[in-house]
């Protein structure tokens, strides 16, 4: 005798609510966000699904387990970053003349990155050599059609007052686009930001950004040097 077969029979999935916001965007091409907040205050961010209406208006649609309790709005984001590099991956696409540039865990004077445990610097540990001309150059970036680029990122420097590092913009074809004022040297003591426009002279094409090292003929440099964490290119 046959026993009865057993049917199992699974509950329906529960469905969130769909918000759909409707809106007129400054920039249609830009990537938007819905974020959700009780009180107007530590937004969240829901996953969103744009479409487009009509012309500039696109319509915005995520899910939402209490959107009917909440405020929502809808974010134009950033665009991306040009160059986002904190050396955790290794050299990269940067490149070095000289040989005097290290990537890796610092351990001297600086014993630890800004952020994660990379560093570009000088050297890891503490000295760095006399005479040295030595670059340390991005990947080409291209800032054609960027609007207000700006170079930022984190540095630490401990050398003498006659030696530094000096921050150059170069072409594609390795040719100084303008005489650099910006010269990093003595003692930061801790990590420092920099946080800059890119130069005018620089805007609009495709650059390399140079960190080139300076130093005096005296090799008794017992200093930690320069290094270089989170660099970032961005635009708005």
């Amino acid at each position: 005798m046959l026993e009865p077969a057993l049917a199992l029979v699974s509950e329906p999935a529960l469905r969130l609510p769909i918000v759909s916001i409707d809106f007129e965007a400054l920039d249609a091409s830009a990537n938007h966000l819905v974020q959700t907040s009780a009180a107007l205050q530590n937004w969240k961010d829901l996953v969103t699904t744009l479409s487009v209406v009509e012309g500039n208006v696109l319509r915005a649609e995520a899910t939402s387990s209490d959107a009917a309790s909440t405020f929502l709005r809808v974010v134009q984001l950033p665009p991306p970053a040009i160059l986002e590099d904190g050396f955790e991956n290794g050299v990269g696409e940067w490149t070095v003349d000289d040989g005097v540039w290290e990537v890796g865990a610092p351990n001297g004077a600086l014993a630890a990155a800004f952020s994660d445990e990379n560093v570009y610097a000088t050297s890891l540990t503490d000295g760095y050599p006399g005479q040295a001309n030595s670059s340390l150059r991005s990947p080409l970036l291209d800032l054609a059609g960027v609007t207000a680029p700006r170079l930022r990122f984190q540095y630490f420097q401990d050398m003498g007052e006659e030696e530094g590092v000096r921050l150059d913009f170069l072409d594609a074809d390795g040719n100084t686009l303008l005489d650099s004022d910006i010269i990093f040297t003595g003692n930061s003591g801790v990590w420092v930001e920099f946080n800059r426009p890119i130069p005018s002279q620089a805007r609009d094409t495709s650059i390399f950004v140079e960190f080139r090292l300076l130093t005096d003929d005296d090799d008794s440099n017992n200093g930690f040097g320069f290094a270089l964490d989170e660099v970032r290119v961005t635009g708005n």
